[in-house]
C-alpha cells in the first residue's frame, strides 16, 4: 500500500510526493481553496522549483490546469525534460458549487476542462492522475482515459463520528462503483492527515481495500 504526500517542496524521493509549490505555507483546509486563493503563478512556481531540485528523477507534480497564460505543449515537453513523470489537477475546481460553479464553468473553469487537460500531456510522456471528489467527475476522468484517480473525502471540516464515517462509506461506494467500470484503476484516496488516514483504516481494518493507496496533505514525518 502506497502513501503519497502532497508537498510544497520536496526534501525526500520524488516518486514518494506530489510537489505543488503554490501551497506553501497553506494548511490542509487552505489546500482545498487553493484555486480561489491570488497566491502566485502556480505554474511557473512548479517550473522554477523543479529547475533547482537536485533529485528529479519520475517526479510527480500537482499543475493548474486552468492556467490560461501557458502554452499547453511546450509546457509538459518542459515538464518532462525535468524528471517529471506523472502529473495531477491541484489546485483543483472540483469543490466548486452552485452559483460560483456555474460563474467559473462560464469561463471554462471545471473539473472536465481538468480532465481533458490531464489527457492532452500523453503525448508528453506524461502519466496523468485526476483528483475527483463525485462519481459523476471520476466517470468523466474514467472516459477521457485516464486511469489513476485520488478520491477527495470533501473540504477539510470538523465532523461528528456518525458523519465521519458516513463520508467514508460514501468512499467506499465510490471505489466499487469505479472498480465496476475498469477493474484495471489505480485508485488513491486523499486524506487532509495522517490522523484521518488512521481514521480510515480502522474504520476498514477488517476488510481488503482495493485501493493502491492514499495521498496525504504535507509530510507524515
Amino acid at each position: 500500500m502506497k502513501i503519497l504526500t502532497m508537498v510544497s517542496h520536496c526534501k525526500n524521493n520524488s516518486s514518494d510526493q506530489i510537489l505543488c509549490p503554490i501551497l506553501k505555507g497553506l494548511n490542509s483546509a487552505q489546500s482545498d481553496c487553493a484555486i480561489i486563493i491570488p497566491a502566485g503563478n502556480a505554474n511557473r512556481l512548479l517550473l522554477t522549483a523543479l529547475a533547482t531540485k537536485k533529485n528529479r528523477a519520475n517526479c510527480q507534480v500537482a499543475i493548474l490546469c486552468n492556467d490560461p497564460f501557458i502554452d499547453r505543449d511546450s509546457f509538459f515537453l518542459e515538464l518532462y525534460s525535468l524528471g517529471v513523470r506523472t502529473i495531477s489537477n491541484w489546485p483543483s475546481s472540483i469543490f466548486l458549487e452552485q452559483s460560483f460553479k456555474k460563474a467559473m464553468s462560464n469561463i471554462g473553469i471545471h473539473p472536465e476542462s481538468e480532465f481533458e487537460y490531464l489527457t492532452q500531456a500523453t503525448s508528453a510522456g506524461l502519466r496523468p492522475q485526476a483528483f475527483i471528489r463525485s462519481l459523476d467527475q471520476g466517470r468523466q476522468a474514467i472516459e477521457k482515459g485516464i486511469k489513476d484517480l485520488i478520491i477527495h473525502p470533501g473540504l477539510n471540516q470538523k465532523l461528528t463520528l456518525k458523519a465521519q464515517n458516513a463520508v467514508l462509506d460514501s468512499l467506499q461506494l465510490m471505489i466499487e462503483a469505479f472498480l465496476n467500470i475498469d477493474p484495471n484503476l489505480s485508485i488513491y484516496i486523499y486524506q487532509h492527515s495522517l490522523k484521518d488516514l488512521n481514521a480510515y483504516r480502522e474504520r476498514y481494518s477488517g476488510k481488503v481495500s482495493p485501493i493502491s493507496g492514499y495521498v496525504i496533505y504535507g509530510s507524515v514525518e
